[in-house]
């Protein structure tokens, strides 16, 4: 038996398979901080995107926008979209802002797409869906759910990833070894351990640590992108969580910032 015919990518998304920026402000009508161009510049270039980030910087935004960036603009494309149980993490989030983002999108990116619960397909090994994570079952069981995947083009994106249970992890990394294949891991990081903290010395990962005190709503002062987190709230962080350095103590770069002019 023959291999199955793909569809052809439409001539209007041949220009977006090496731009998902572009792809990003023009069919989903989106403006971007800086930090989200890093993000999606990351995962057009890197095999593995780890982002540690503050609350509330819009990284479900993001990455949901590359998920559609991918599918879209990759024939053949598989994207696999999970998250930390329980499901309605990664139901009303990040497949919140999938949906949020064909509301608004260039009517183009809906034809010949068929919409189910946490399932987008452009044809029968052309899609993107949610893989949930089992709470129950044994470790093999975890892991089987995402190995054993393979297309032109993969994509997974993990959320809350420091609640995602390892096994998780090495189904995906069974599935890097063929085609082009990304992962985008996603993380406000709590604990200095686990596989997301060791990802960080893997070869092919590109780390992006992000602070919320980059955010352009935090450095204008202004509600520029609303939703995100806003100077009055960081502000408060900054008293709550944290106090000034002592004269005789000595500045530890992963416990220590400089509060900026502004």
């Amino acid at each position: 038996m023959g291999q199955a015919v793909l569809p052809q990518l439409p001539p209007k998304f041949q220009k977006y398979e090496n731009d998902p920026i572009l792809f990003i402000e023009e069919i989903l009508g989106c403006h971007l901080t800086p930090d989200q161009r890093l993000i999606a510049e990351s995962v057009r270039d890197h095999r593995i995107t780890l982002v540690e980030s503050a609350n509330a910087i819009g990284k479900g935004f993001i990455s949901a926008r590359i998920g559609l960036w991918a599918l879209r603009c990759h024939i053949g494309a598989a994207v696999y979209t999970t998250a930390a149980p329980p499901e309605e993490n990664l139901k009303n989030i990040l497949w919140g802002e999938i949906d949020d983002a064909l509301s608004k999108c260039d009517q183009s990116l809906k034809e010949g797409l068929k919409r189910r619960v946490m399932s987008l397909e452009y044809g029968p090994r052309w899609w993107c869906k949610g893989v949930t994570i089992p709470t129950t079952g044994s470790a093999k069981q975890r892991e089987a759910k995402f190995a054993g995947k393979h297309a032109p083009y993969i994509l997974f994106i993990v959320d809350e990833a420091d609640g995602v249970p390892h096994e998780a992890w090495t189904g995906i990394e069974s599935c890097l070894s063929g085609g082009t294949t990304r992962v985008l891991v996603l993380l406000n990081p709590r604990h200095p351990s686990g596989w997301t903290y060791d990802l960080r010395h893997h070869s092919n990962a590109n780390v992006l640590s992000l602070s919320a005190l980059n955010h352009p709503n935090v450095v204008s002062g202004h509600n520029l992108f609303p939703g995100a987190v806003s100077r009055e709230i960081t502000v408060e962080r900054i008293q709550l969580w944290s106090r000034l350095l002592q004269s005789d103590e000595k500045a530890e770069p992963v416990r220590t910032f400089v509060v900026p002019d502004f």
